[in-house]
């Protein structure tokens, strides 16, 4: 959607969302960590049509499954980041 190199931020559209990936200096997050995780809920969710995209682009997929969330239970997936997060 938008880069600003000057401040080191990339910001992703997902529907009507924005997500703000900020690039951080390596020791400036005195004991934190890159990430936990990050959930983004995907209306009419088919998890083959989802897969066969991400495949597509040589995306890994994994650990789906039924899981509690936010609203309640559903299905889920993972995948890692260039950084290797999930």
């Amino acid at each position: 959607e938008n880069k600003q190199p000057e401040a080191k931020l990339t910001q992703l559209r997902v529907g009507n969302n924005i997500i703000d990936l900020v690039e951080v200096e390596t020791g400036s997050q005195q004991n934190h960590f890159n990430m936990e995780h990050v959930c983004l809920r995907v209306l009419n969710f088919d998890y083959e049509t989802l897969k066969k995209h991400f495949d597509a682009y040589n995306i890994e997929t994994y650990r789906y499954g039924h899981r509690y969330g936010a609203e309640g239970y559903g299905f889920s997936f993972y995948l890692r980041d260039p950084d290797n997060n999930e």
